[in-house]
């Protein structure tokens, strides 16, 4: 399953018009929105997570390691502003 078929084609204004005491009139309407909201959720929950490849997961490290160097070199340029 690919992320394409979880995708649904709803009207845009379905509901734009359409106030709390109507829709309180109309259960089926709720009820039938609710529902297709209720399938969207379990097939994208079907999807699970992805392994990510080595090339990734080396990106995501020397992000890592980046934020703490820069955290290090900005806390000695304040020492030094402040000495």
């Amino acid at each position: 399953m690919n992320t394409n078929e979880l995708t649904m084609d709803l009207p845009r204004n379905a509901l734009k018009n359409v106030s709390l005491k109507q829709l309180a009139n109309q259960p089926e309407v709720v009820e039938e929105i609710l529902s297709e909201q209720h399938d969207a959720l379990q097939r994208t929950e079907q999807l699970g997570l992805r392994k990510l490849g080595w090339g990734l997961k080396s990106l995501i490290w020397v992000l890592r390691l980046y934020v703490i160097f820069m955290v290090i070199v900005v806390m000695i340029n304040i020492a030094h502003t402040l000495t």
